[in-house]
């Protein structure tokens, strides 16, 4: 009986890690259809933001077979033609804006899923406007500390980037407007710096400091929103502790 119990623990594991990775792999499909769907090609080299999301599909281990489908549903599958990305405004506890990227064929559905939990975790749904402009959006490009800084600033300057800093991982961030995004992508892999990340995000302009046990409900919430299938990015203004 113990070893058919752990039989069953692992497969009770394994079976959770196989969802978890299907939510993952629906999300990066929908963002590579949208993505296809909104830059009129299916060709990477000519729609940047379809670039940037096989990008995340090949990070997370995505077979080319499944991107090429994903690919193919917008250009072929009329049904996927009612995709479409959406963001919405909340309010959580504390007086915390947070900011949700969708993906969705039903608008209906997702907000009903995002304000059930909203009410769950006593935050609410914003009107448009009501706190986006407590965020900013930029082109973030972040590498490894191993990596030439003095380099790095020259060419992020040559770029007119926005900003450069370090983070407590001694990792070298560069801000810029998403609008430059494609150039300094450009530049830093003809001179082969790669980079940690880089992506286009929202950033809070300030962040709220929280207590440890606020945090902790704050952290709850997003988590959350996050397991909804639509639910693609979350943002906040919270300073979450390391």
């Amino acid at each position: 009986m113990a070893g058919h119990s752990k039989w069953s623990n692992i497969q009770h594991r394994k079976g959770k890690q196989d969802k978890i990775r299907s939510k993952i792999f629906s999300k990066l499909s929908h963002a590579i259809t949208i993505a296809t769907k909104e830059g009129n090609s299916g060709d990477p080299e000519h729609n940047f933001k379809l670039r940037l999301a096989i990008d995340k599909a090949n990070a997370a281990n995505m077979t080319k077979d499944t991107i090429n489908k994903a690919i193919k549903k917008a250009i072929n599958n009329k049904e996927n033609t009612e995709l479409q990305s959406i963001i919405y405004e909340a309010y959580g506890q504390f007086g915390v804006a947070i900011l949700i990227e969708c993906i969705t064929d039903n608008k209906n559905r997702t907000v009903g899923a995002i304000r059930g939990i909203l009410n769950k975790y006593n935050g609410k749904l914003g009107t448009d406007g009501s706190v986006s402009y407590l965020f900013e959006k930029k082109a973030v490009f972040v590498f490894d500390k191993h990596q030439n800084y003095d380099r790095i600033l020259e060419l992020a300057l040559d770029e007119n980037a926005d900003d450069i800093i370090s983070n407590a991982e001694k990792q070298t961030i560069i801000l810029a407007s998403p609008d430059n995004f494609y150039n300094l992508h450009k530049i830093f892999s003809l001179v082969n710096i790669p980079t940690v990340e880089e992506e286009i995000k929202f950033l809070a302009k300030s962040q709220l400091e929280l207590n440890t046990m606020q945090q902790e409900k704050i952290q709850k919430l997003l988590i959350t929103l996050d397991d909804i299938d639509d639910v693609q990015n979350i943002y906040c203004n919270v300073l979450f502790d390391k």
